[in-house]
């Protein structure tokens, strides 16, 4: 297939017998990956496995994220040396009369804005192909991600199916656009890998946590929405009163700095691990005792309903699609940007009786397996693409 040399394309021999979903993501620069990032990548091993669809993941920079596609045959197109969104488009415009795309599927802003250019410059071809845009939330504590939201919002408008990801979005979504098809489908995500008691005690040995040590974690991106903040604040309350507490935190962002400052201001260094990122992500879930989100906001956390497939017991500020995940009986739901009610919910977690905790690790550990798996999220997206295809 003729493409541009700014695009690096990866494609099955036999593609021309295939039936593409192209999944238009934009992932984190700096090599790090985001939920919808990992959420694509998921579904796509899904499809490959379960469906009559194959996915294509279009996205314009990180090089971690293209080696994760290639290392579970996913087809890609990785439009790295195209600075501009409407270079991407020139670059792909002849793409559909080459390779048969049934569908647009994008995940959050500039996904979607670029959805919108090869709808409106693309040409004719990509007019015609059905378009799926899945709303991962919205970050809006600042000027700038407001005004990123409004346009979100416009770039709608080209869009066949919307799907939510929590209630509190779908009904948003409903009293926005009444008029378009709108789909609540909350995340999964695969199943973890399982490890033995010694494998767990080796991984615990390789973070330089003891074996003692209740494990509490942060999973995540560290940028102002998330509040890696109130994290730290937590844990200088938390392990004042209980010694046996260990933090964990895995990701990065921009707040990189403030934690570290943080760390240092309430001497937390040998209470407080950071990782980085960790490819290996579920020894940090299986490890993990306590799952902590401070977030401002949430859609549906993927991290959460990974740990809590290893019975990690929750303690989260009730944001987003939290609710829609835990209810009323699992886990512990803290106010947001209240640093008492957060390190409250920790203590009380840890507080449990034995008899108390194996039943909500019970309780946990179905829950995630049952409802938030990625075959069942996955049925029902293939649901979404066999309507809109007709």
């Amino acid at each position: 297939m003729s493409i541009k040399k700014k695009v690096e394309l990866s494609l099955p021999k036999d593609y021309k017998n295939k039936k593409f979903i192209l999944f238009i993501i934009c992932p984190q620069k700096g090599n790090s990956i985001g939920g919808s990032d990992a959420h694509v990548l998921d579904l796509s091993c899904d499809l490959l496995k379960h469906s009559e669809y194959t996915p294509l993941v279009l996205f314009p920079h990180n090089e971690r994220y293209r080696d994760r596609l290639k290392e579970n045959d996913i087809p890609y197109i990785f439009t790295h040396g195209c600075r501009r969104k409407i270079q991407i488009v020139r670059c792909i415009k002849k793409m559909p009369k080459q390779i048969n795309i049934v569908c647009i599927h994008s995940h959050q802003y500039d996904a979607n804005y670029l959805t919108q250019e090869l709808i409106m410059f693309g040409g004719k071809t990509w007019k015609n192909i059905p378009v799926v845009m899945t709303c991962h939330g919205w970050i809006e504590n600042s000027l700038k991600l407001r005004i990123m939201t409004y346009f979100d919002f416009k770039s709608y408008k080209y869009s066949n199916t919307l799907i939510a990801v929590s209630k509190k979005d779908e009904k948003r979504l409903l009293m926005k656009i009444p008029s378009k098809t709108i789909r609540y489908i909350p995340n999964g995500v695969r199943e973890r890998i399982k490890y033995s008691s010694e494998q767990i005690k080796n991984i615990k040995k390789k973070y330089g946590i003891g074996e003692d040590k209740i494990v509490v974690s942060y999973i995540g991106r560290l940028s102002p929405e998330k509040r890696i903040d109130l994290v730290i604040e937590a844990a200088n309350k938390v392990c004042k009163k209980n010694n046996k507490i260990d933090f964990l935190i895995a990701g990065n962002g921009s707040d990189l700095t403030k934690m570290n400052r943080l760390i240092e201001k309430y001497k937390l260094s040998n209470n407080v691990h950071y990782v980085g990122f960790v490819k290996e992500i579920d020894e940090i879930e299986s490890i993990t005792d306590i799952i902590l989100i401070t977030s401002d906001t949430e859609g549906t956390p993927r991290a959460l309903i990974e740990t809590m497939q290893y019975g990690a017991i929750p303690v989260c500020t009730n944001v987003g699609g939290i609710n829609d995940i835990l209810g009323d009986n699992i886990g512990f739901k803290c106010l947001p940007n209240n640093v008492e009610s957060i390190s409250n919910g920790i203590l009380k977690a840890t507080a449990l009786d034995d008899k108390s905790k194996k039943q909500m690790r019970n309780s946990i550990t179905k829950l995630a397996k049952d409802e938030f798996s990625i075959r069942k999220m996955s049925e029902k997206i293939i649901e979404v693409y066999k309507e809109i295809e007709g």
